[in-house]
């Protein structure tokens, strides 16, 4: 009995140790990936952040440019008949792509978290929804001032910017293609999750391309609207680790203290 009870003591410690050592690593990973151990504090870190950063921008514009001239092309690939069987998925996938769901979900799985103890993995929790849903935001004031044209409208393609036809078209449905919110939101996701955790990074973004796919799928995209996004919600999940993911720390210990005590 003794024997047995010496075993579990034994087995409970090196999970401790297990889950300790996985918090420290994912911390060590993260300030490796970002700027080779000290977040912010060399000015060679921050050198390096700013030539990834416009080199970045000068690649994603390139590739925007192909793709818009590739659009047509690449859009009768993608995009689903009225009759499709995969209508109703990229339909459901474009809903898991929504801040809403987004915020809803990193609230929730970081609280999960919490109550575990488990602070790495919370922060990072908080500060995927964080990313994505100011990537999101971007997006948004972006598509309506560039005022693109959805796919599918009655209007000659084009950018048309805030008014058309003598009249403000801010806001409207029909011209807000550019870039894709949802897209921008889910990307700013997955951006943030790998820069910290390259496998679990994979995973989610798996659900970034599903989603970015049934934007372009259901018609309410182009998919330059998609590249756009992607390169956006990139920048924005990048920005969003350098300099949210250390002050997130004090955030987070915080509030698994008060669901300790509370509990």
């Amino acid at each position: 009995m003794v024997k047995c009870y010496e075993n579990v003591t034994h087995r409970s410690r090196v999970e401790n140790r297990a889950g300790a050592d996985f918090e420290r690593v994912s911390n060590q990973h993260f300030n490796a990936a970002v700027s080779g151990g000290s977040v912010g504090r060399e000015a060679s870190g921050r050198d390096q952040a700013s030539i990834r950063v416009r080199v970045w921008f000068v690649a994603g514009a390139l590739v925007l440019i192909i793709a818009v001239r590739l659009d047509d092309s690449v859009q009768k690939v993608f995009e689903l008949g009225p009759q499709d069987t995969l209508i109703p998925f990229a339909r459901w996938m474009s809903r898991l792509g929504e801040g809403w769901v987004v915020a809803a979900a990193g609230t929730a799985i970081s609280v999960i978290l919490a109550l575990f103890g488990r602070l790495v993995a919370a922060r990072l929790a908080i500060l995927a929804a964080i990313s994505g849903l100011l990537t999101g935001a971007v997006a948004t004031v972006l598509r309506t001032v560039i005022g693109r044209t959805r796919p599918n409208v009655d209007v000659a393609q084009g950018f048309y910017g805030m008014r058309h036809d003598a009249h403000w078209i801010v806001g409207q449905y029909d011209f807000s293609s550019f870039p894709s919110g949802h897209a921008a939101t889910v990307v700013g996701v997955a951006a943030a999750v790998w820069l910290v955790n390259r496998k679990l990074g994979v995973l989610v973004g798996i659900y970034a391309a599903l989603v970015c796919w049934s934007r372009v799928a259901n018609g309410c995209h182009h998919p330059s609207d998609i590249v756009g996004a992607c390169v956006l919600g990139i920048l924005g999940g990048y920005g969003s680790v350098r300099l949210l993911w250390p002050r997130l720390e004090p955030g987070v210990a915080r509030l698994i203290q008060g669901i300790t005590k509370g509990s």
